[in-house]
């Protein structure tokens, strides 16, 4: 009886887990600024949604601090 209720909950677990491992991916679709198809995540710039990679989102951010620094 126990061996039943370990493999019940070791299965339950397992799937939890593959369920949340792939419900916070992102999209792979081609990217907005580069053009490469990577995993892209939405992003709102100018009120426009485009879907931007991570490199290229943390070059606007970067780009963003930037202009913060220099008072624009």
């Amino acid at each position: 009886m126990k061996k039943k209720v370990m493999r019940v909950l070791l299965t339950a677990g397992l799937l939890a887990a593959a369920a949340l491992g792939t419900a916070g991916c992102s999209k792979k679709t081609e990217c907005a600024l580069c053009g490469q198809v990577k995993n892209c995540s939405e992003k709102e710039y100018f009120g426009e949604k485009v879907y931007v990679c991570g490199d290229c989102a943390k070059g606007l951010d970067a780009l963003d601090s930037l202009g913060g620094m220099l008072g624009m």
